[in-house]
């Protein structure tokens, strides 16, 4: 649940998966859209401020690991979107 707090999530990400080793298990996830909602009401009713969405959501994560890993599976629960990745290509 980092991704949507990173400056460059973008540059993270390729970094990330540059150094990764291919033999080597992936897990990368965030908040969906319920979960982001649940944490804009807990920041709101904590100190009133709005809770950051960042500018790489966990959707547009997915195609990014596909490119890279040949098997990709999602896990979603109620307040997350998680993608396990193995077998970099």
């Amino acid at each position: 649940n980092t991704i949507h707090e990173l400056l460059h999530p973008h540059n993270c990400l390729s970094e990330l998966l540059r150094i990764h080793r291919p033999a080597g298990t992936l897990i990368i996830g965030d908040f969906n859209e319920t979960g982001f909602d649940v944490m804009q009401r807990l920041h709101q009713a904590t100190d009133g401020s709005n809770h950051p969405r960042g500018t790489l959501g966990i959707n547009d994560v997915e195609p990014i690991i596909k490119r890279t890993y040949f098997e990709v599976r999602t896990v979603v629960t109620p307040l997350n979107i998680i993608y396990i990745a193995s077998c970099k290509k």
